[in-house]
């Protein structure tokens, strides 16, 4: 049996499977798309975003510092 990475086949996903697989906003999503931070086609009127760039561009992010008291 093949054991592939998760995710791995993906290229382009569309704006709202890329908000339901990372949780990110419409509105920051777009912002991303716009200052180049995310990669987007567009086909016709729908954009697409390149899953895998994307999935990069989250990882290269700095880890979340959580203070609780």
């Amino acid at each position: 049996m093949d054991q592939k990475a998760p995710h791995a086949d993906i290229r382009y996903v569309s704006v709202g499977d890329w908000i339901t697989r990372t949780g990110m906003s419409r509105t920051d999503t777009y912002r991303k798309l716009g200052d180049g931070s995310l990669h987007g086609k567009k086909i016709g009127r729908k954009t697409v975003i390149d899953f895998q760039a994307g999935l990069t561009w989250l990882a290269s992010l700095p880890d979340a510092e959580i203070i609780t008291k």
